[in-house]
């Protein structure tokens, strides 16, 4: 009886504890009232658990030496859970800091984004091909492009996006480049993947793509000798295997340019990433001597 007692009590006071008043105290800054709480609690539940136990004695014809054990264990029981309730509430403050760092984010790109209805312009647009693929059948292809592209980028947020619709965005986008610089632009894309696989795995939008651009934003793709490389390759999903996806991209950069922030680089995708992967992936870059690098590895592990 006295042992479980004292179980129950000491739990039931670090719940009280841990879940109203030091979160009050600490987070709300209402230390008097906080401070009055924890005396009323111990108080309280020590009268009691004392009258439970000594019953039919009353708690008042307790001896003092009783007392004093009863507040030394729980000093020494509530330091114990002190010591775990500042883990935990770390670990909670980091997932929540992390969680608003990530909406952020998705806001100000939501808020970047913000433009005509998606709608009116896709309709309009593909009006337009449809009109000008009886006259040319290359143009028709580069609107093509163009419009997978504006259909990517009017496309939410809140929308689940797969990595087949990734990959299509960047061999969209590579195609576009390739209209703007023609013979000039020195990139070999290799994506190796089967896009019944692809389209069954997630990955945010725009991650991809955005390493992808960061080539043409800061990076050297005009020389033949050193031309930009980005590799990709998925494998498993058949055969009980799990899914894995490796990224690379290889440029070199012209260090001695100075070029603006984004405000959507390298640190915005470990940020998505971390929120979405947790530790199932590895994003690993260097810039060494003006040559740039990058691999992304995820571990989907599931299959198809």
């Amino acid at each position: 009886m006295e042992t479980a007692s004292h179980l129950v009590f000491g739990f039931a006071f670090s719940f009280i504890l841990f879940d109203y008043l030091f979160p009050r105290i600490f987070f709300d800054g209402k230390w008097i009232s906080g401070f009055v709480g924890i005396l009323f609690v111990i108080g309280f539940l020590t009268v009691l658990k004392f009258q439970l136990i000594f019953y039919p004695l009353a708690f008042w014809k307790v001896d003092f030496q009783t007392y004093w054990l009863e507040g030394l264990r729980i000093v020494q029981f509530q330091f114990f859970t002190f010591t775990v309730w500042v883990f935990f509430a770390y670990h909670q403050i980091q997932k929540e800091k992390i969680e608003k760092e990530v909406a952020l984010e998705k806001l100000s790109i939501e808020h970047n984004s913000l433009q005509l209805s998606p709608h009116f312009m896709l309709n309009l647009f593909s009006a337009l091909i449809v009109q000008v693929r009886s006259n040319s059948a290359s143009l028709y292809h580069d609107l093509e492009n163009f419009s997978v592209m504006l259909k990517y980028g009017y496309k939410s947020l809140t929308i689940e996006n797969s990595l087949l619709d990734e990959l299509t965005a960047i061999e969209s986008y590579s195609k576009c480049q390739y209209l703007r610089f023609g013979e000039k632009l020195q990139m070999k894309l290799h994506l190796d993947y089967e896009g019944e696989i692809a389209k069954h795995v997630f990955l945010p939008k725009m991650i991809l793509l955005t390493l992808v651009e960061n080539i043409f934003k800061h990076g050297v793709f005009l020389k033949p000798k050193t031309p930009c490389i980005i590799n990709c390759k998925l494998g498993g999903g058949i055969f009980e295997a799990p899914i894995k996806f490796s990224f690379m991209i290889f440029n070199l950069v012209d260090v001695n340019r100075d070029f603006p922030e984004s405000g959507f680089g390298m640190e915005s995708v470990l940020k998505i990433l971390k929120y979405n992967f947790g530790d199932q992936f590895c994003f690993i870059y260097s810039l060494v001597e003006g040559e740039f690098s990058l691999l992304l590895s995820i571990d989907y592990g599931q299959n198809i």
